[in-house]
């Protein structure tokens, strides 16, 4: 692989935490990330990784959980929809509606839809149903491909094993995807002396160290090629050695998936 330069005229340049980019680079299928206040966690990992599982699994309903349904849309939701509009240029209206029917020319969910209320939904047919754990009974039925929730630390461990069933989506529609019946949590550290549940800390024992590792390096090779067909479309190269490049690319981004 050739070495790659950069210049403010040929990069599009944005600013991350260390964290959200190796985040970004590997982009697990299950993640459980316990961070510091200040780590834009919301605003930056869950909008980035949230918009990535959108574009991967279209048409597919998710769930956002929440401890209590106050606390999901007066801090959590707020801050995802800042993150998406102010760093992922996802805009509502355009990308999303809350609360309401998508436009009539969006693509729509594979699960048809009778009621937009709690729900965010996407242009290519995604739907978030937002969930708290404070009302269980409201959560039976539903039926979703990847759950997601902020300030894990309030959520409770017996409470939320009741909501992880819902996560049942259909393989044959949603198999192809590494994020298929995928976690994403985030927290900074819980107080169990104040009521606060670790149970994300018992997560850790799960994680192949690793597999991690060679996520990773698997990762750096994929972005280096996909930084190399970004500069040869830009410097308007010869069909066959864009193809040359595509192809590369399809065989790291199967051995990444």
């Amino acid at each position: 692989m050739k070495k790659i330069k950069f210049s403010n005229e040929n990069a599009d340049l944005k600013y991350s935490n260390w964290i959200a980019t190796l985040i970004d680079l590997m982009k697990p299928a299950n993640l459980y990330l316990i961070a510091g206040r200040g780590t834009a966690k919301s605003t930056d990992i869950l909008a980035k990784r949230t918009i990535d599982i959108v574009y991967d699994i279209p048409r597919a309903s998710f769930a956002f959980v929440s401890d209590t349904y106050v606390n999901l849309m007066t801090n959590i939701i707020p801050a995802i929809m800042l993150g998406w509009e102010s760093r992922m240029n996802f805009y509502e209206g355009i990308h999303f509606v809350a609360d309401e029917e998508p436009p009539a020319n969006w693509i729509k969910p594979y699960i048809k839809t009778f009621s937009y209320k709690h729900t965010l939904g996407t242009f290519n047919g995604c739907k978030f149903f937002l969930k708290s754990l404070d009302r269980p009974s409201i959560n039976a039925g539903i039926s979703v491909v990847h759950h997601f929730g902020d300030e894990a630390k309030y959520l409770n461990e017996s409470k939320l094993r009741k909501l992880f069933p819902t996560l049942r989506g259909d393989a044959l529609l949603y198999g192809h995807s590494h994020y298929y019946m995928g976690h994403t949590f985030c927290s900074d550290m819980a107080d169990p002396s104040i009521g606060e549940d670790d149970w994300m800390l018992r997560m850790e024992k799960k994680m192949d160290k690793q597999q991690i590792k060679t996520i990773l390096q698997c990762a750096f090779v994929v972005n280096d090629i996909n930084i190399e067909l970004i500069q040869a479309q830009e410097n308007k190269c010869s069909q066959r050695e864009i193809d040359k490049i595509l192809k590369l690319k399809a065989r790291w981004d199967e051995r990444l998936s």
